[in-house]
């Protein structure tokens, strides 16, 4: 996209937050002191990033299935996978304003209902161009899930349980993976893979239905009069943009995505074109780096809750933890892909995804540190910025993969992601809020 295109993208998005600007409160203040707080972020809010993820990776899962099915090469397949992202990303900005119109219930709900619809007709999609229509539909339609999940969390949980719930949600969209990896291998070996997407689009249906019963139904508070409402929450907006933070923090989880995207699109290509592994075979392979990835999430979100609250700084809490994350992830992935070992590969395929994690933590974290009024508005931004690199690197990658030269050129790729990723941490300054003067940091409630 070019740059008039994201300026466009932006102001467009300043102009709706102007006229469509609502703040959301619990009907009950005292939620975040409620002991069933965890239930409803692990039974209710998690489980809409695990269904999220294991729909739009069913496909990844069985792309050598349908490269012999529609007999396409596998850099038009990579065009296929990554249509998701770009749907994704364009959407993220008018999500955040949708989230901040309808709440969290209602924009969960009725984006899951879409999306396990469309999941369940994509097995009628007959040509290529089809199938990318419906992931592109897929990714417009999942946009919202992150920006209305991270909203919730603000609704029933403080700053010193930001890093263990944030990492709870990014790990329910990687417990998607790890669990739909196998589930789907199984569904493929035992029926034609077109099943596999029949039984995702049901069980969200299902799930749905279950939220809208047991998920508390929030008022709509609007605010008036204060200077936090349209006026203010636009000022807001317009002030964020020139700051450094801003753009830091997305251009920082792109660099993320950059490397994560390869397990999202490329990894079971990777290992039928450099393993010769089957789809049968394949599943618990793919599951591997991404169980890693879960429990990278929920080590490193308590690690740095506890930083945060034993030394009260949040930026040590947050800094160290990225930079060790991008080092860690991008040098790992660039040796597996070029290893001669099988075992060696896989394990630092997953040790990559471990430092992935870690990066994670600390950006969702920071997210949630910095943006406090413009929450929705950063979020859909970092996730636009993110999700552009899940669109094309794969592309890019997949086009650099020759028989005789292999992955070595993929793998030279990684790299500069990780050293830009670094450079970005440290313009982020997580102890300093958005619309703070630059004198005044943010501070850790007892």
């Amino acid at each position: 996209m070019s740059t008039c295109g994201l300026i466009l993208l932006l102001r467009g998005g300043l102009f709706l937050s102007d006229v469509l600007a609502i703040d959301h409160e619990p009907s009950d203040t005292s939620a975040r002191a409620r002991p069933q707080r965890w239930w409803v972020l692990f039974c209710l809010i998690v489980p809409f990033g695990v269904f999220m993820t294991m729909d739009k990776e069913v496909l990844v899962v069985l792309a050598p299935a349908i490269h012999d099915e529609f007999a396409i090469s596998y850099l038009s397949l990579s065009k296929i996978l990554s249509a998701v992202a770009w749907g994704y990303a364009i959407c993220q900005i008018p999500s955040g304003i949708l989230v901040d119109l309808c709440g969290a219930r209602l924009v969960l709900a009725a984006s899951c209902v879409i999306w396990s619809t469309i999941v369940f007709v994509t097995p009628f999609c007959r040509e290529p161009s089809s199938l990318t229509i419906a992931r592109f539909l897929l990714g417009c339609v999942q946009a919202p899930v992150i920006a209305a999940s991270v909203l919730a969390l603000r609704h029933w949980f403080d700053v010193r349980e930001r890093a263990t719930t944030s990492a709870a949600v990014i790990g329910g969209t990687y417990v998607g993976s790890a669990l739909g990896g196998p589930l789907t291998s199984f569904i493929a070996s035992q029926a034609r893979w077109q099943t596999c997407f029949f039984v995702y689009g049901v069980l969200g249906l299902l799930f749905t239905m279950v939220f809208l019963s047991l998920y508390p139904n929030f008022k709509i508070i609007r605010p008036v009069g204060d200077g936090r409402g349209k006026q203010g929450l636009r000022a807001a907006n317009l002030a964020i943009l020139r700051k450094s933070q801003f753009w830091a923090i997305g251009m920082m989880y792109f660099s993320l995505v950059a490397v994560e995207s390869f397990f999202q699109s490329l990894m079971p290509i990777f290992l039928n074109l450099r393993w010769h592994v089957s789809v049968a075979n394949s599943g618990w392979l793919f599951a591997f780096p991404w169980i890693t990835l879960c429990v990278s999430v929920a080590v490193n979100g308590a690690l740095s809750d506890y930083i945060a609250k034993r030394w009260r700084s949040i930026r040590l809490a947050r800094t160290p933890l990225a930079v060790c994350g991008f080092l860690l992830g991008t040098a790992s992935l660039s040796v597996a892909l070029v290893s001669q070992n099988f075992i060696l590969s896989i394990v630092l395929l997953c040790v990559s995804l471990f430092g992935v994690g870690m990066a994670q933590v600390s950006i969702w974290s920071s997210i949630q540190d910095i943006g406090d009024r413009t929450l929705a508005f950063l979020t859909g931004w970092v996730q636009f910025a993110g999700n552009s690199a899940s669109g094309f690197v794969p592309i890019v990658m997949m086009g650099q993969v020759h028989p005789h030269s292999g992955w070595g050129t993929a793998a030279a790729l990684v790299v500069p992601f990780g050293v830009f990723g670094v450079i970005m941490t440290f313009f982020v300054r997580p102890h300093r809020k958005l619309h703070q003067s630059d004198g005044t940091r943010a501070r850790i409630v007892n």
